[in-house]
C-alpha cells in the first residue's frame, strides 16, 4: 500500500510538470513571456 501511494504521488508530480511545460510552450508560442 505504501508503494502504491508513493507511485500515485509520483504520477501526480509528473502530470504537474508536464502541465507546466505545456503552459510554458503555449506562452512562448503566443509571445506572452512573463
Amino acid at each position: 500500500m505504501c508503494a502504491d501511494r508513493l507511485f500515485t504521488e509520483n504520477v501526480k508530480l509528473t502530470n504537474v510538470i508536464i502541465y507546466l511545460i505545456i503552459l510554458t510552450t503555449v506562452y512562448r508560442k503566443s509571445g506572452n513571456i512573463l
